[in-house]
């Protein structure tokens, strides 16, 4: 059985937003833009003595989704959170006790 190559894609990178298809012996010219991937930004807070009200400051120039967990790793649902800002929030819990806050 030999092998049949049905497309055939080129670019090249930096230099054009111009691609040529080969789909057996027909081209097809197409036209796009290449974004490079950026990393999302994240932050992670320790919040080492117990307390029903954590105060964050995580300077992200953003409003970030919030992943509470407590000491043993247990993840907390049923907060409340107010940004202040979009470098700094606070977290509110009926209990207090201490964990980690994963925000991105």
């Amino acid at each position: 059985m030999s092998e049949e190559i049905i497309a055939n894609f080129r670019l090249e990178p930096q230099q054009s937003t111009t691609a040529t298809f080969t789909m057996q012996e027909h081209n097809i010219n197409a036209n796009f833009s290449m974004q490079r991937a950026t990393e999302d930004k994240h932050f992670v807070f320790e919040q080492a003595i117990s307390s029903d009200t954590w105060v964050i400051v995580h300077n992200m120039k953003k409003k970030p989704s919030i992943t509470i967990v407590d000491e043993y790793d247990r993840r907390i649902v049923g907060f409340a959170a107010k940004y202040i800002d979009n470098n700094s929030l606070e977290v509110y819990f009926k209990c207090a006790f201490k964990g980690r806050a994963y925000l991105n």
